[in-house]
This record gives structure tokens, C-alpha cells and sequence, in this order.
């Protein structure tokens, strides 16, 4: 279904450009967005960033394996050590060249490294004498190990996990704050074609009445002031319903979040009335705790992790730095390339080295008591900034519950205010119909459907925004992302 709707609006794109208005609901507008819009393509392309990322953090524990070579050739005077000791200047022309080997692999329990290597050498003197020799490292191992009690990889693996669930939760938000630009411009463009219909409408109507106060005023039934009045409330509306300056500027606005032709006129159909026949039955608790996970705690719990890696990372780095080295291997030497395996030689070697900090003058311990103040004040922050974000949704979703009363009420008062234009309606082919009582029911209709949609726009913001905060469907009571601790 999804991809007939796909190809239908993809054929629709060439009708598009030669249609003079195109009707666009608030569904076929987010479908779009979602689809064809320059938007979808950041969120897209940020969500490959953090993939590309995952996969190169992952890749830190398969082996690493490398090759080298090199070769080279000189002559000239050098200073060359003789078996005495004694030293003297010669005139040597050699040649080096060698292919080395090697694998890497990271230990992630300890944090160390092991190396395996293999690597062949050879030497070739033209001057002062000719001599061709070779050596071959057979393979060499060795393990290289801080004994400190840091260990990198483990932080960095707690790290990439939290901010998985960060970068989890922040793309299906981006997707909702998508859909809120999408419906905020949709609305604020459907309000502003409703305001100008509405115009059109009453000076309609005004016109009809203004003729008929002419006759009136030929007849010397009215005052010449009854008469003004009249034409001014009719200019009034006229002026209101041609003026499309705003209009234009919000639907070029539109167009281009859509990433829509240039030449469009657009049509919106909409309907309120899912709005005002809904039944809110969210669980305000499930809502904040949502909200509190999504946008502060996951954010707070990694940044808590990351201070204490650093802590950490601190300690080991001011106290004694042990690096523990073992290897071993087998390797040989020969005047003469085939030789080279028929008498190997086993090496091995072991390595302890400490770094022990004497005098710093209290940098490090410095360093920590200021890494400690400021992870408290970031804490009491944190606390403060958690209760006004509850104080605040507690709020608005009663808020909602109160807006959508408010929404109803209005809606009742303009049938009530519709009713009694349509009376003076009557009233006016009667010649009953005095210019205030009209300019009056006119006004009044035009600042209640202004109020009203404007309300109406509110609260479908604010299911928009808690989609986004809690990614839950508080208008259908469902959720929008799967999360097992609710």
C-alpha cells in the first residue's frame, strides 16, 4: 500500500507542474515530507554518521594486519668501528631492502595488545668488499600491557552502548520533529486560507447588504451614516480577503519544505473534527517518565559515564605507570639465502618500566578536586533542571485536557454566532437588519473562528511536541517507539 501511494504521488508530480491548484491533505503533506523532503535526507545522513561510527568503534577488536617494505642503496665516506674499537673512515657502497609482516590484535578483557611479526632483511655490500647476507625473523610475538587498572576499551564500549540508545531514541525524534515542522507550516497556512475564505464569505454577504442599504438610503429609509458604515465594514472585508501577502509568504514557505515545484497553488483540506470528537485516556505518568528518559535521563546517565572514565583515566595517569612487555620468537642470519632455516635461533625478551611522577606540585590532584566540583554543580543542575521540566509537562497536559474543553466551547458558540447571521440574513431581505447588529454578528463570527483555530492549531501542536518528547500517540494512546522498561 505504501509503495502504490509512493508511485502515485511520484506520477502525480508531472500533473503537478501543469495544474493550477493542487489539494494537499495534512496525511499527503507529512507523506511527502517523509519521502521527498531536503529534511528527511539530514536525519537520513545523520543516521548513517552514527552507523558509520558504531561499525569503526567495532572494528577495534578483529586484528589488524600490516605490510612493509623498504630498500635502499648508498655510497660514500661513513665512520665504520673496527674489532679493535678504533674507528676509521671507508668508503662503502651498500644496499638494505626488507619485507616485514605483522598482525595486531586488541585484547578487550585487559586492554593490551598482541603482536605477531615476521619479517626478512638483506644486505648487500659492493665496496669496500662484496658480501650478500640475509636474517629472517621466523616470527616474533609480543603482548604490551599498561597495569595501571584503566582499561580504554571497557569505557569506550560502555560509552558507544549508551549512545546507542541515545542515537536510538534522537532518530525517531528528529522523525517527529519532522512531522511537527510539517504540521506547524500546514496549519499556519490552512489558518491563514480559512481567514481569507472567511472574508471572501462575509463581504459576500456585506456587498448584498450594502446594495441593499443604497436603495435603502435612495428610498430615505436610512441615514447617509447607516450608509458608510455599511461600506466601510464591506471594504474592511474585501480588503481582508484580497490581501494574500501572508499567504503567499507561508505557502512559498511550504513549497519549499516539501521540496515541491515553484508554480504550485495549493488547496489544503482539512477537517477539525477528529479534534473535537476525541477522548484523551493517556496515562499522564507513563507520559512524563517517557519524557524524562528520552530528553534528560538517557542524555544525564551518559555524561555521569563519561565523567568517571575520565576520573578514572585521571587517577591512572597521576599514580605509578607500569608497562608490562613480554615476547619471544625464533630468527636467523646467513651469508646465503637457503641457509637461513637450517639453524634458527629462539630469542625472547621481557620488559617491566614504571613511570613515576615525583613532582607535579599538586597538578593531578588539582586537576581532580576541579573535575569534582564541577561534576556537583552539573549534578545540581541536572536535579533543577528535571523539576522544572516535570513542573512544566504536568502543566501542559493538563493544559490539554482544558484546551480541548475550551475548543469545544468555542465550537458551540460559532454554530450559535452562524445561526444568528443566517437569522439576520433574513432579517435583511425584510429590511428588519440595522448596520451595527450586522458589522457586530460579522466581527464576532470572524474573532471566534480566529480563536477557534488558533486553539485548534495549539492543541494539535502539543500532541505533535509529546509525540516528540515521549514518543508515544497521546491523541491515540499508543506507542511510537517499543521500549521494554514501559
Amino acid at each position: 500500500m505504501k509503495l502504490i501511494k509512493l508511485l502515485s504521488i511520484g506520477l502525480l508530480f508531472p500533473v503537478l507542474l501543469l495544474a493550477q491548484t493542487t489539494h494537499l491533505s495534512l496525511d499527503d503533506a507529512l507523506y511527502l515530507a517523509h519521502n521527498e523532503s531536503y529534511v528527511k535526507e539530514f536525519i537520513r545522513y545523520d543516521s548513517l554518521l552514527h552507523t558509520f561510527e558504531n561499525k569503526s568503534f567495532k572494528t577495534q577488536v578483529l586484528p589488524k594486519i600490516f605490510m612493509t617494505s623498504n630498500s635502499d642503496i648508498s655510497h660514500g665516506i661513513t665512520t665504520v668501528t673496527l674489532p679493535d674499537g678504533s674507528d676509521r673512515f671507508v668508503n662503502r657502497y651498500v644496499s638494505n631492502y626488507g619485507l616485514n609482516l605483522s598482525v595486531s590484535q586488541l585484547i578487550p578483557l585487559t586492554g593490551g595488545s598482541f603482536y605477531i611479526s615476521s619479517a626478512i632483511r638483506g644486505l648487500y655490500n659492493f665496496a669496500p668488499e662484496k658480501l650478500h647476507s640475509f636474517s629472517l625473523n621466523m616470527f616474533n610475538f609480543s603482548y604490551s600491557q599498561q597495569l595501571n587498572n584503566y582499561n580504554e576499551y571497557k569505557w569506550n564500549k560502555k560509552l558507544i552502548e549508551k549512545q546507542n540508545v541515545l542515537y536510538d531514541t534522537k532518530y525517531y525524534q528528529e522523525l517527529e520533529s519532522l512531522n511537527q515542522k510539517i504540521v506547524d507550516a500546514y496549519l499556519e497556512l490552512y489558518i491563514q486560507q480559512a481567514y481569507i475564505q472567511l472574508n471572501e464569505k462575509l463581504s459576500i454577504l456585506s456587498k448584498d447588504y450594502l446594495d441593499r442599504n443604497r436603495l435603502l438610503f435612495q428610498e430615505g429609509k436610512i441615514l447617509e451614516e447607516d450608509l458608510l458604515d455599511s461600506e466601510i465594514q464591506y471594504r474592511q472585508l474585501l480588503n481582508n480577503a484580497q490581501n494574500k501577502t501572508l499567504y503567499k509568504k507561508l505557502e512559498n514557505n511550504f513549497i519549499y519544505l516539501l521540496n515541491l515545484p515553484e508554480n504550485l497553488t495549493l488547496d489544503l483540506n482539512y477537517s477539525y473534527e477528529i479534534f473535537t470528537n476525541i477522548f484523551f485516556s493517556f496515562d499522564k505518568k507513563q507520559i512524563l517518565n517517557r519524557c524524562l528518559k528520552y530528553n534528560q535521563t538517557i542524555q544525564f546517565e551518559y555524561d555521569e559515564l563519561n565523567f568517571q572514565k575520565n576520573l578514572q583515566k585521571n587517577k591512572a595517569s597521576s599514580g605509578i605507570v607500569w608497562n608490562l612487555s613480554l615476547g619471544g620468537g625464533m630468527n636467523s642470519y646467513s651469508n646465503n639465502f637457503p641457509d637461513l632455516l637450517i639453524n634458527p635461533q629462539r630469542q625472547f625478551n621481557i620488559t617491566l618500566s614504571a613511570s613515576i611522577p615525583l613532582l607535579d606540585w599538586g597538578n593531578q590532584k588539582l586537576t581532580r578536586e576541579k573535575m569534582d566540583i564541577q561534576h556537583k554543580i552539573q549534578q545540581l543542575s541536572n536535579k533543577e533542571k528535571e523539576k522544572n521540566f516535570v513542573n512544566d509537562i504536568e502543566q501542559e497536559l493538563d493544559y490539554i485536557l482544558v484546551l480541548h474543553q475550551d475548543i469545544l466551547n468555542e465550537k458551540k458558540m460559532m454554530e450559535i454566532q452562524n445561526r444568528k447571521l443566517e437569522l439576520l440574513e433574513k432579517k435583511m431581505k425584510l429590511e428588519q437588519v440595522n448596520v451595527l447588529d450586522f458589522s457586530k454578528a460579522q466581527t464576532d463570527i470572524i474573532k471566534t473562528t480566529i480563536s477557534y483555530n488558533r486553539k485548534i492549531k495549539d492543541l494539535i501542536m502539543l500532541i505533535y511536541k509529546y509525540r516528540y518528547m515521549s514518543l508515544w500517540d497521546i491523541m491515540n494512546n499508543t506507542p511510537l517507539y517499543i521500549d521494554q522498561d514501559f
